[in-house]
Formats: C-alpha cells, structure tokens, sequence
C-alpha cells in the first residue's frame, strides 16, 4: 500500500515543478544584442580579430570589416572591453566603456582608439602637434632584466638620417638625434620621429646597455618598444632558435650572430643555440646562401632561454637576357636613381666628387667610412662602427665597381674625374641584395664611373 502512495505523489509533484519552472523562465527579461564597430583613429581603419569582451565571461572577435555582434547579454548596464595589438602599442591595455541594454532590444556601440591629437597631448605635453602626418613618437618600459623591475633615470638615444635632394642639386644628408629619460616607472617617451625613418635606438643605464636597435616605424604614428638593460652583472642567457624560408622549411647552414658573441651556424633542422648572451635588449643578424639578410629583435633575460625564430627570403635571380650596351647603361642608371629616391643609403653625388682634391679624400668625407692607410696607393676603406651607436670597431667595406664585385686595389686604378656617384650603405641589412656578398656583416660602397651610365 505504501508504494502506491508514494507513486501517487510523485505523478502529481511532477506537474506542479513544472509549472514553477515555467513561471519562473516567463518572469525572467529576454537577453539584450550588442552589435558595433572597433576603429582605430591612429591610422583611420577598422581593427579585425580585435577581442570584444562582455562582462568577465562574453567573449568574441570583430570579423574582417572591424564588426562584431553578441547575443543573450545581459539587461542592465553593462562593462565593455576590447583588446588589440594595435591598441596595446599606444601604450593602453585595453579600450573600456559601459552601456545600458534593455530586454529584447538591440544595442549599437562604436569603439574607437584615441585620435592623434589626444595621443600626442598626453604622451608629448607642452610640444606643439606636428604639422606633418608623418611624425610620431616612439615609447616603452625600460627594465631590469634580472629582476625584472622599472629602471629610473636611464638615458634613451635615437639617431636617424634624412637624406633629401631635389634634380640638379646634390644630396643633402642630415643627422638628427632625439633624447629621453625614463621615469620612476621605467617608461619613456621620445617625440617628433619621422614615420618613414629607420631609427637607430639605444638605452644606456649607468655602465649598462641595451645593443643599438634598428627601429622602422613604417609610417606608423605611434611605436611601443619595450626594452631590458643588463644590469650590473656579468651573468649572461642563451638564445636559441630556428632559422626557416617562407615555406617553413628549415635553412641548413645560415649564420646566426649576435655583438660580442661567438656566431653559430644552423643545423639540418634549422636550430641554432648561442650561449654567454650579454643580458638585454639585443639584435639578432642572420645570413643564409642565397637569402636576404635579416635582423631579428631578441630580449635576453636571467635565468632563462630567449627564443627566435628567423624567416628569410630568397633573393631574387632573373634569366639570363641578351642586351645591348647602350640598355646596359640606362638600366643601371634608372636603378641607381630609383635607389637614390628610396634614401636607404648615402650618395656622393658628381657635385660633391669635384669639390674633392683626390679619391681617398673623396671617402673620408663620407659619414661612417674610415680611410686606413697614408697615400692614395695605400689606403683601404673600413666602415666604423657597423653594428651602430655606442658600438666600436670596423670592418673591411665590399667595394663594387660599375656593379661588378672588385676590392681597393681595383678603386685605385680609377681616376676621380671618372667618377659619376657613389653609393654608401654602412650596414648589410640596408645594402641592396644584389650588391651584398654571401655570409658577410660589413656594408658595401658603390662606386659608378661615367663609362656605366652611357
């Protein structure tokens, strides 16, 4: 009898929860949609894969036109947050608003970073805003980079050159440096960089040093470079890596160098492993037959395996063609010009060759080229300091005669009154890929005569 009566029960509770179920789903508010855009006012484009999240736990990506859209928010007000690379270079975490959302109804938002003229306010206060769109400015953290922590007062250098002419008049190289201080937070800034410059950056803290770091801003308006200083310790970290061509296939044999490091060589799979790394900020170079020179930024900390992985590109060989001397002539010209006009190098033009009394007088006028040796007939020619600022030492400069691979003793068969122009590039990753000799670190100098361009 009992089972019965507890049976008999349980059909009929199961109605009545039912039915509190029910009522409860009714009284409770249909969810909100959150639709919108992510913009960035820096560069005036719609910010993809940006992360938008809602709450602590509504999370999604814009698609490829900046958009995104979020259903079953909740009613109420609220937190909105949205993170990017983008908006983690100008020095913010994140963008973050609040918006109310009612039950059932649909809600726009437009998130945009800051524009230019804020930025520039707040990061360069009492600076009036450049008149160009083309300058910015570059900042970051400087820290220590065996404990990790902020370094006050250490001193931020970045050296550029603007290289500027006009037809019929010679070119007019300027050397422009800008100087900065860290705060109690390690942070610097470093105002008015042009955007189409490679800045040569370096931080020095008491007796210590990141290495010179080449910087390309690409034309952007704000760049965030992070740095680490040694420290005043002699300890040192590895950097190991791979080495791959654009496929992802490794490239056997690719030397991997580091300043004041003993260089290594890649194995079948790619890797290399450099020990005794000097702590901090540091630049990687790598050559591999065939390929294009590159640099690759590394951060050596304590304690700890810095990683790398180096892509490089194979240079470009064009078939063999038939052409007459006079083609010859007009090709070489068009490109040297085209190389003039792009500034990645220095040119010694026909008005500055006449002004010079002889041709190893001519060179050590030139920025960055040491002339070793007494008399004409002596003399070679170094770069100083390649690897850059705060650097020493020197390395011999590969010399091409009318684009052919030559050496000094060849320049000293060519009379001055010869010469049509000059091309310097001080360091291999700015040299031009076909005037660059596998497996070398030094730059090269150009050396055209009149014969070339006819």
């Amino acid at each position: 009898m009992n089972r019965w009566v507890i049976a008999v029960i349980f059909v009929v509770a199961a109605p009545l929860e039912a039915q509190r179920t029910d009522s409860a789903a009714a009284a409770r508010p249909r969810p909100a949609r959150l639709v919108g855009t992510v913009y960035d006012s820096v560069t005036g484009r719609h910010l993809a894969a940006a992360w938008v999240t809602v709450g602590s736990s509504i999370t999604t990506q814009t698609d490829s036109t900046g958009r995104f859209r979020i259903d079953s928010v909740p009613v109420g007000r609220v937190r909105i947050a949205v993170q990017h690379g983008a908006i983690d270079s100008l020095g913010l975490n994140s963008i973050v608003t609040e918006v109310p959302t009612r039950a059932g109804a649909e809600v726009a938002v437009s998130l945009s970073t800051p524009s230019r003229e804020t930025l520039w306010r707040a990061a360069c206060p009492g600076l009036p805003s450049p008149t160009s769109p083309d300058t910015g400015f570059i900042h970051g953290t400087i820290r220590d980079a065996m404990r990790y922590q902020p370094v006050r007062g250490a001193k931020l250098t970045a050296v550029w050159y603007d290289l500027r002419w006009k037809p019929g008049t010679a070119v007019q190289p300027s050397g422009w440096q800008a100087e900065g201080t860290s705060d109690a937070t390690g942070t610097y800034t470093l105002c008015g960089i042009p955007g189409d410059a490679v800045i040569r950056l370096q931080a020095i803290g008491g007796r210590d040093s990141t290495g010179t770091l080449d910087l390309a801003l690409d034309g952007r308006f704000v760049v965030r470079r992070d740095l680490l200083l040694a420290g005043s310790t002699a300890r040192a970290g590895l950097v190991a890596g791979t080495v791959v061509d654009a496929t992802g296939a490794p490239r056997e044999g690719a030397r991997v160098m580091l300043e004041d490091v003993p260089e290594a060589r890649t194995d079948a799979r790619g890797r290399f492993l450099l020990r005794a790394v000097p702590l901090g900020s540091r630049e990687l170079h790598v050559l591999a037959l065939g390929y294009a020179p590159i640099v690759v930024p590394v951060d050596v900390v304590d304690g700890d395996t810095t990683f790398a992985r180096a892509v490089v590109e194979r240079i470009a060989l064009l078939s063999p063609v038939r052409i007459e001397q006079s083609h010859i002539g007009a090709r070489l010209q068009q490109e040297f010009e085209a190389r003039k006009k792009s500034g990645m190098g220095y040119v010694v033009d026909s008005a500055q060759i006449a002004r010079s009394t002889s041709m190893m007088g001519l060179f050590s006028e030139v920025p960055g080229v040491y002339v070793s040796g007494g008399r004409d007939a002596e003399a070679t020619l170094f770069f100083k300091n390649p690897s850059g600022l705060g650097g020493g030492g020197q390395c011999l400069a590969n010399i091409f005669i009318d684009g052919i691979k030559s050496d000094t003793a060849m320049l000293h068969l060519v009379r001055k009154d010869d010469l049509a122009a000059v091309e310097v590039y001080q360091r291999a990753a700015f040299v031009p890929a076909r005037y660059l000799p596998s497996l070398t670190t030094c730059g090269s100098l150009l050396v055209w005569t009149k014969r070339a361009f006819r």
